[in-house]
């Protein structure tokens, strides 16, 4: 048995800088690259409280079972999960940038497992359970398991985390917290939120960019809708709380499904024309309580 992962992965740390003086200075681009590059685009902030639980950022550390290194591999796990991430020809388990993307591999590598098993509940949690206890572990009880180190495990990573991300600015914050860019790229604003000279009101923002640019989750959630809707086309709703929702519209294909649990930063699918649309982009909205407000103050600027 165990308890199923709560919401924080809803209303956890941005994908945001992490915040200066809380984090070794020179660790900070290795957490910063190692997120940014992982299939599953992990919160920097996530992965170096994950480090600092493990081994309080000590790159030589051995733990009694054996663990080792900065983010404490066992070496049979580290024979299959150890990368070169410095590419200097050597996955060497006590070098922090080699073992800082190994752990982001095998995080996201846990979590593509996590859904592909239709497993619900906070993804972070049921993530970081995995690294702790073993995949097969979550894998076989569906939730993070009821061993008393791994769930302090997930609830210290998780407390922690907000506390190492950089702060976002008040005037970009609303009750689902600073969003990530919704497109792989950045796009043009072709239509703002609000009434339009011809009358109409417009309830999202129009960003214009290539067609089939991934269309990526705003804030982590679990997905309410995907599917066909008239006007909309391929239409998305993503609920990052109970009051806080993102929605996508336009989208020319879908690789999500309802009931799914993503992190911020997962492909939903990719930038298309359908529904009533004169060409490419992504309608994008912001819902609180049911209605929709100007999603411009909750994007990062420019």
């Amino acid at each position: 048995t165990g308890r199923p992962a709560g919401d924080s992965a809803a209303t956890g740390p941005a994908n945001g800088a992490l915040r200066a003086g809380t984090v070794p200075g020179y660790l900070i681009p290795l957490f910063t690259a190692a997120a940014a590059s992982s299939t599953c685009r992990l919160p920097p902030a996530l992965l170096a409280a994950q480090s600092k639980v493990e081994s309080g950022y000590q790159v030589d550390a051995i733990s009694s079972a054996g663990a080792v290194g900065i983010m404490q591999f066992l070496p049979g796990t580290w024979a299959t999960e150890g990368i070169d991430g410095n590419h200097d020809g050597q996955a060497n388990i006590f070098d922090p940038a080699d073992a800082i993307y190994g752990a982001a591999r095998l995080d996201c590598n846990n979590l593509a497992a996590i859904q592909t098993a239709g497993i619900s509940g906070d993804p972070t949690g049921l993530m970081l359970a995995a690294y702790n206890a073993g995949l097969g572990t979550v894998l076989s009880c569906r939730c993070v398991p009821a061993i008393p180190q791994t769930e302090n495990y997930v609830a210290s990573i998780e407390a922690r985390a907000p506390e190492l991300a950089a702060a976002a600015s008040p005037t970009r914050t609303g009750t689902g917290g600073e969003l990530s860019y919704p497109l792989a790229v950045r796009a043009v604003v072709t239509q703002t939120y609000g009434p339009h000279t011809d009358g109409a009101f417009h309830p999202g923002i129009d960003l214009a960019a290539p067609d089939g640019t991934p269309i990526l989750a705003a804030t982590a959630g679990t997905i309410t809708y995907a599917g066909w809707e008239t006007g909309y086309g391929n239409y998305i709703c993503l609920a990052a709380a109970a009051t806080f929702a993102t929605c996508y519209a336009h989208l020319a294909t879908i690789t999500v499904a309802v009931g799914q649990t993503l992190l911020a930063g997962q492909p939903l699918g990719t930038e298309g024309a359908s529904g009533d649309a004169t060409g490419p982009h992504l309608h994008f909205e912001v819902r609180i309580n049911g209605q929709t407000v100007d999603p411009s103050p909750y994007l990062p600027p420019a």
